[in-house]
């Protein structure tokens, strides 16, 4: 009589309804994550503006964006260390 216990079958929309309401949950916490980031100053920075920048625009001073592509291209391998040292010595106006 009770083949799903006391509930009629709804031919699987419950596992609808589950996934559907998993989404909305994933949803709503990479919104949170997405605000939280970008509040705390881990958001996508814009070119030439970043809160831990000395100044503004393409400088040549510390944090800038041009010492932070150079780190990117050692990191990727794209330059060896010697040449990582002396374009940062370069950089940074040092001898």
């Amino acid at each position: 009589m009770f083949r799903n216990g006391p509930y009629p079958d709804h031919g699987g929309s419950h596992v609808l309804g589950f996934i559907f309401l998993l989404i909305i949950v994933l949803g709503l916490l990479f919104l949170a994550a997405s605000l939280w980031r970008s509040r705390n100053g881990h958001g996508h920075p814009h070119l030439g503006h970043h809160p831990h920048d000395e100044g503004h625009g393409l400088g040549h001073g510390p944090g800038t964006p041009a010492l932070r592509i150079l780190e990117e291209r050692f990191a990727r391998g794209e330059i060896n260390a010697d040449e990582f040292k002396a374009s940062r010595d370069t950089l940074l106006n040092k001898p």
